[in-house]
């Protein structure tokens, strides 16, 4: 990390600025937000969040994200048009609304041996003179 503003500052002179800038944001009636935190503070939001993976800040930085975070998920509740506020909690808070599947598969699968059973019911049959190749419903389900 590259020297910042915040290394000049003890755990308890940041947390003063974090709420004077929380105070800030109520007098004036303006949203919280990570980036006005940073620009508050005087770093990049870059270097704020590199600063919450530190010991020294972490529980401070931590707590002014969950502020920004619970600000975007009350406008979600309260019918404020959803837009930014999804992006900022799916972009920066780690939130998502998809459904994720975690399939494992045990046991080995042998490639060659699929395709020599595949090779052995593809083989086209003979009966009475007559060519009949197989069907697709005829190769065994284990193949799929």
């Amino acid at each position: 990390m590259t020297k910042s503003i915040l290394d000049s500052l003890t755990p308890g002179q940041l947390q003063r600025k974090v709420d004077s800038f929380f105070a800030q944001c109520d007098k004036k009636k303006e949203d919280y937000s990570i980036t006005g935190l940073a620009l508050y503070l005087g770093v990049s939001r870059v270097t704020l969040l590199n600063y919450s993976r530190t010991d020294r800040f972490y529980h401070i930085i931590e707590m002014a994200k969950l502020r920004c975070e619970n600000l975007c998920e009350k406008k979600l509740l309260q019918g404020t048009p959803p837009t930014g506020a999804i992006f900022t909690l799916k972009n920066n808070y780690g939130w998502s609304d998809k459904v994720e599947i975690d399939q494992t598969i045990k046991g080995t699968i042998s490639l060659s041996s699929l395709f020599d059973k595949a090779n052995e019911i593809q083989q086209a049959k003979v009966i009475d003179g007559e060519i009949e190749e197989p069907k697709p419903a005829e190769l065994p389900a284990e193949l799929f």
